[in-house]
């Protein structure tokens, strides 16, 4: 890796939120629980059907929660994004402005 590939992932981490981090993670979870329930096979001779059945219903019925978690971290983020963006007058910065004098 390069020096200046290095200090721009120094530099993305650390104006990452813990909010944004959060939010990468409750999106990846749920992508892995997506493919789970995708892959679940009730063909499988080996494996304990009843067993699959009940844990994907559990899942299932603990996703509502989950997407309304995500929900409110995508809205924390974006108006983490907001603030940060704001400059006097409440304009927006440009795209290559970066906000320090």
């Amino acid at each position: 890796m390069a020096k200046e590939e290095k200090k721009e992932s120094k530099d993305k981490k650390a104006n990452k939120t813990i909010s944004s981090e959060l939010l990468e993670s409750v999106r990846g979870a749920l992508y892995k629980l997506k493919d789970y329930l995708d892959n679940i096979d009730f063909t499988d001779e080996e494996a304990n059907s009843d067993k699959q059945a009940t844990t994907m219903m559990s899942i299932i019925e603990k996703m509502g929660k989950s997407f309304e978690t995500l929900s409110i971290l995508e809205k924390k983020v974006a108006s983490e994004e907001d603030i940060k963006g704001k400059t006097r007058g409440n304009n927006k910065l440009g795209l290559f402005e970066d906000g320090e004098n």
